[in-house]
């Protein structure tokens, strides 16, 4: 087995918490909005809308439906 390596072992800080509750913010929000509207009616501004997050903020992490962008994780 291998070692962890030094990011792994770092502590988590209050970033990467708000960082992951923006996450689940975001998926939250996608899922709603699928529910009522469905996959068609779908877009990455309403999910950032029904998220509380700045355009900006939805545009760094996802730059479509289908793609993630930089930030995003995976």
């Amino acid at each position: 087995m291998s070692k962890p390596t030094a990011a792994a072992r770092r502590l988590l800080t209050k970033r990467d918490d708000q960082r992951e509750a923006t996450g689940r913010r975001f998926l939250d929000a996608a899922l709603e909005i699928l529910a009522e509207q469905g996959y068609r009616r779908l877009t990455v501004a309403k999910v950032g809308d029904r998220a509380g997050v700045g355009r900006g903020t939805v545009n760094y992490r996802f730059t479509s439906k289908a793609g993630h962008g930089p930030g995003a994780p995976g």
